[in-house]
């Protein structure tokens, strides 16, 4: 299934969740968002977090807000095109320093 609107995404979430009593502390994959796994874990506290794995891991607590939970899914995605985008001036930034180095 493919949702568009967080809402129906959200509450569909919910349902797998629900029909889910078993999570365990390993994180079990539940689906798919831009080509990541949508994952959830349970804490041996009984605390749930939902995230997504790409080469590394990535979560956030699941809440009561079926709308909320989708949205941080999201931007855990939003905040790496952030960081992709400064990631070059990063580098520039500690190429000047090195060279400063290097000459003093």
């Amino acid at each position: 299934m493919v949702f568009t609107e967080e809402k129906d995404a959200g509450q569909a979430l919910k349902t797998i969740i629900q029909s889910q009593s078993s999570f365990k502390e390993t994180p079990s994959i539940i689906g798919k968002y831009k080509g990541l796994d949508i994952f959830i874990r349970k804490t041996v506290f009984d605390e749930k977090y939902i995230g997504l794995r790409g080469e590394s891991d990535f979560e956030v607590p699941l809440k009561i807000s079926d709308k909320g939970n989708i949205q941080r899914l999201v931007k855990i995605v939003d905040g790496y095109s952030g960081e992709i985008d400064f990631f070059p001036l990063l580098l520039f930034h500690y190429s000047i320093c090195f060279s400063i180095t290097l000459v003093d």
